[in-house]
């Protein structure tokens, strides 16, 4: 792959490094927020509970416990599973980013191997350009 390629392809793999860090920080904001809703039914179950055991809780207040208890638990139920979902979603980004960010790595060390492969051959070129002078004979006194 030409220099002008592989300035293409290392440019390809930073916007796709750029890209997985945009989806990663959007998973770890979903998942933030997914954290919350669970945390927010837990913490909902609990103190309804709280206030139905109290002793100052009317009776209608345990009936209405009791019947909002199965609706909580399904909501409660359903934010632990959006939070796993989110954690797992999370984790693929993650390891998107690691995938985009090897692929940039790689295509950055083939780029410096080739430059540094130039810098060596300019090199070789310019010892043999002084080599080739030594060889020639000194103008001498004519």
């Amino acid at each position: 792959m030409s220099r002008d390629g592989l300035h293409a392809l290392a440019r390809l793999r930073r916007l796709s490094v750029d890209a997985a860090r945009r989806a990663l920080a959007e998973r770890l904001r979903a998942e933030t927020e997914a954290e919350a809703a669970r945390r927010a039914g837990e913490a909902a179950i609990r103190a309804e509970g709280e206030a139905a055991a109290s002793l100052s809780a009317e009776g209608g207040a345990v009936g209405a416990f009791a019947a909002w208890l199965p609706r909580g638990r399904r909501a409660a139920a359903a934010a632990a599973a959006s939070h796993a979902a989110a954690r797992d979603e999370t984790a693929q980004a993650r390891a998107a980013l690691a995938a985009a960010q090897a692929a940039a790595k790689v295509v950055e060390a083939l780029r410096e191997e080739r430059a540094r492969a130039a810098r060596q051959a300019e090199l070789r070129a310019e010892q043999a350009e002084l080599d080739e002078h030594r060889r020639r004979p000194a103008p001498g006194p004519a």
